[in-house]
């Protein structure tokens, strides 16, 4: 709107407010959007009373054409244009479209295998409408920045399929939702995705991207998290506090090492109210800690590996009720490995994590009758000598040419840059 299509009998304060609401903030792209959203709610529910679900492949062709202009709209604004502020309105407007907020994936379950081929058709268009975004605004974006809303996007559109499929599993295949939801997030705070512009902008500029960002993650993961509450509802899936523990994944993120401790404990003890999920659930808090101790150098966090990993094989086969009894190979390896990581890094945590280990397996591992008793005192014996010539031996005296020797090999390690 410039000075010339406005009337000079106009006042300045006027056509200052008119450029201000309709060509800097322009209300009709909400105004639009709404009615949008508000329109495909009454057909849908239309559709749904009639019974003719064919119908909704023709609205799904109807929201994607609507994303089709959102991003035309704006890379004609931004590209050819000159209208920054506007652009970035109607890119925000589609990335609030993008994962699919009026549920179109959720009704193609209900039209077989013409629903599957439309959902994939759906998955590949999000990633070809992020590379357009990314080209439209000159970004220069990280594999990671698209990898994973496309990986979200799989997700979202298929997990309904799924539970449509196998009644049976609909539980687990759900709990498996919400872990793979929370662990895409993970990642994206661990590993920052890079998107910045390949344009000179102001720090203004800079503001705007860094926003634009955080609120195409914010409504992302809160569409994710929406589907999940949808998907309980139209399949019948209980809530249960499994389903809050893969949260506390997120736990592992903070700096302090008690929170990466608490959050690995609440997980396994929320997830243990579905005895079948806590094999999985205890593999995956196992390699998280792995991946801690990667990136702290703490090997402390190895511990928590190994239990973990010790309890997922140990609850492998359970249905509820008091746990078995952990077999003795399963009881022997893993004190073996702590006791190992005990004395390779000198971690006395690791003398706690092998008692706690062998707790369960008392039992088992108790001798029985005097042969037994006496084999396992023999063991005890040999291995205190063993254990008395290695204390032994590492406190050793050298003797003074070999120590000469080693006090000039150091000097020199010292000396070498």
């Amino acid at each position: 709107m410039n000075k010339t299509d406005i009337s000079p009998d106009m006042p300045d304060w006027l056509h200052k407010k008119l450029h201000y609401w309709f060509v800097q903030y322009n209300p009709l792209y909400f105004f639009s959007a709404l009615c949008v959203l508000f329109g495909m709610f009454l057909i849908s529910c239309g559709l749904g009373e009639m019974g003719w679900h064919q119908g909704q492949l023709l609205l799904t062709a109807v929201m994607q054409l609507y994303e089709i202009l959102l991003i035309t709209g704006g890379a004609l604004l931004f590209r050819v244009a000159g209208q920054y502020r506007p652009a970035v309105i109607l890119v925000l407007i589609e990335v609030f479209f993008l994962f699919d907020c009026t549920f179109r994936t959720e009704m193609m379950t209900t039209l077989g295998s013409v629903g599957v081929i439309i959902t994939v058709t759906w998955v590949t268009l999000v990633a070809f409408k992020l590379i357009v975004l990314a080209w439209m605004f000159r970004l220069k974006a990280s594999a990671a920045a698209i990898i994973v809303p496309v990986l979200a996007a799989v997700g979202i559109a298929g997990v309904p399929h799924a539970l449509e499929l196998n009644e049976m599993a609909k539980v687990l295949l759900h709990l498996g939702a919400i872990w793979y939801g929370v662990i895409l997030m993970a990642s994206v705070l661990y590993v920052r995705p890079k998107v910045d512009c390949t344009i000179s902008l102001d720090d203004w500029g800079k503001t705007v991207l860094r926003r634009a960002k955080t609120t195409a993650l914010v409504m992302w993961a809160g569409f994710y998290l929406f589907h999940l509450i949808i998907w309980m509802e139209m399949f019948n899936i209980p809530f249960s506090l499994a389903q809050a523990a893969p949260f506390f994944l997120l736990w592992f993120l903070f700096k302090k090492e008690v929170w990466a401790w608490v959050g690995g404990l609440v997980i396994i003890a929320l997830t243990s109210v579905v005895p079948f999920a806590v094999t999985p659930t205890a593999l995956i808090v196992g390699i998280v800690y792995g991946l801690k101790a990667r990136q702290t150098g703490r090997y402390r966090f190895y511990l928590g590996t190994v239990v973990c990993f010790y309890l997922a094989f140990w609850a492998i086969g359970w249905r509820g009720g008091a746990l078995p009894e952990p077999s003795l190979w399963l009881i022997l390896t893993t004190t073996l490995i702590l006791l190992a990581m005990a004395w390779c890094w000198r971690l006395p945590s690791a003398i706690p994590a092998t008692v706690l280990v062998m707790l369960p397996g008392a039992e088992v591992l108790l001798p029985k009758g005097s042969l037994q008793w006496g084999s396992f005192t023999l063991v005890i014996g040999f291995t205190a000598l063993m254990a008395g010539i290695a204390v032994n031996w590492t406190h050793r005296r050298l003797k003074p040419e070999n120590k000469k020797n080693m006090i000039e090999r150091k000097a020199k390690e010292l000396a070498e840059p």
